[in-house]
């Protein structure tokens, strides 16, 4: 095995507690990466460091911790499958690599630290156990942790179908919301072990989340979001032209008529999606996924309930439709947990319903003032200009809006209504920008 010390922060196990000056419970954290690819992806360290900090905020001391964090899958393993144990004692606040190697080497490390937790079990020196698909059989790698802890009936949170259900056939005493994995997050699981825990020992918990972020703050943020879309309106913009060729050109035309009506469709669905999905993420970064899943379905549903023929000005749409979603998602996970429900059940609320209330009251509400904002903007801007009835002050206008189009692009002011946002210093943007629309 190679051993290596992974971090010195003060805040893995028992620093900066909120402390009870009667009793201050504390955890170990047992387990495994699990099995199935739907959790899979999740960072160790960054899954142990969520749990640690929610912990925390519940008032909970995380004293130890034996994680497995297997390279592959543990549904289908061999003894050969890469594997690294995360280690951190009962004298120490510093996550340490313990082993990393073979899997069987890893798993014989972790035994060797499963003894020394059930001793803690038992000398009741730990209150409760917080299990991410542990391995409770004859042999495993938590065996005789698990089965101190069912001995004792000290409280058990935790992840994993099958070790959960192992678990309460064995008759331990697990509590909260714990259940299977699928489909969770890094904190969805942490607050699923701190809600549950809190819960069970009757200690004050708020949820650890980003700062609500106002509208206002979003809105003076607007090219932030456009920018992130950029690569998806280009390309669609790009594909839109080409199939407009196509079927001016008459080159095959069956496939550039189907192309057409493809992407148009797509042309008319995507931006106000995508937008919606990009300000979830930005407005609650720290639901992961969860934003993406929940923003894309606010953006769905509001695309389809967009009023006919004003499907202009689906951006605006898109981006209240996000903003509005993360707002109702993050409330809406925490009150899932208050309410029981299992880690899955409330990710799959989440991300799935929230979307879904909220896109078609944004649509049917602000379809019609968006379409009004976009055509304002866009006929100020496209004037036509130097000819007709303009004569000459159309030339003067157009040398106008070209003056304020190179000052505001070195301040990087007017790509949050027309642009992305691009370098200050760069002058021939703004010329170019301007000398297009004189």
């Amino acid at each position: 095995c190679i051993r290596d010390r992974v971090s010195t922060q003060s805040t893995w196990g028992k620093s900066n507690l909120k402390v009870n000056p009667f009793w201050m419970p504390s955890v170990a954290i047992i387990g495994s990466s699990g099995g199935g690819s739907a959790t899979f992806n999740a960072d160790p360290q960054k899954l142990l460091q969520t749990i640690c900090d929610q912990l925390r905020l519940a008032g909970i001391s995380v004293e130890m911790i034996q994680f497995v964090s297997c390279q592959h899958p543990l549904d289908g393993f061999t003894d050969e499958t890469p594997a690294t144990l995360f280690w951190m004692g009962s004298s120490s606040d510093e996550l340490m690599v313990a082993c990393r190697g073979r899997l069987a080497d890893v798993n014989q490390a972790a035994k060797e630290r499963d003894a020394i937790i059930a001793g803690m079990v038992a000398t009741g020196s730990l209150s409760g156990l917080v299990s991410m698909s542990s391995d409770i059989r004859f042999g495993g790698a938590n065996e005789k942790t698990l089965t101190e802890a069912i001995k004792r009936q000290i409280p058990i949170v935790g992840t994993g179908g099958s070790s959960i259900g192992h678990l309460m056939a064995s008759g331990g005493n697990v509590v909260g919301s714990s259940g299977g994995s699928v489909a969770t997050t890094p904190l969805s699981r942490a607050v699923a072990y701190a809600e549950g825990l809190a819960t069970q020992w009757k200690l004050t918990y708020e949820p650890q989340l980003s700062d609500s972020v106002s509208l206002t703050h979003m809105l003076s943020q607007f090219h932030g979001v456009v920018a992130g879309c950029l690569p998806m309106f280009v390309a669609l913009t790009t594909a839109n032209m080409l199939c407009q060729r196509l079927f001016l050109w008459n080159f095959t035309a069956p496939f550039a008529f189907y192309a057409e009506s493809l992407f148009g469709s797509i042309g008319l669905a995507l931006p106000l999606i995508a937008t919606a999905a990009v300000t979830c993420h930005q407005v609650a970064p720290e639901l992961g996924m969860i934003a993406y899943l929940a923003g894309l379905g606010g953006g769905i549903s509001a695309q389809a309930c967009m009023p006919a023929g004003q499907s202009s000005g689906s951006v605006l749409v898109g981006f209240l439709a996000g903003w509005l979603t993360a707002q109702l998602a993050a409330r809406l996970l925490v009150r899932s947990f208050r309410l029981g429900l299992p880690a899955t059940a409330a990710t799959i609320l989440t991300a799935g319903v929230t979307g879904l209330l909220v896109g078609p009251a944004v649509a049917l509400v602000t379809a019609g003032p968006a379409r009004v904002v976009r055509e304002v903007v866009v006929s100020t801007v496209a004037l036509p200009l130097g000819s007709g009835p303009w004569g000459v002050w159309g030339a003067v206008y157009g040398a106008i809006v070209a003056a304020a189009f190179v000052k505001l692009c070195k301040v990087g002011a007017y790509h949050s209504v027309l642009l992305p946002d691009g370098p200050p210093s760069a002058p021939d943007e703004g010329r170019a920008a301007g000398s297009t629309r004189t």
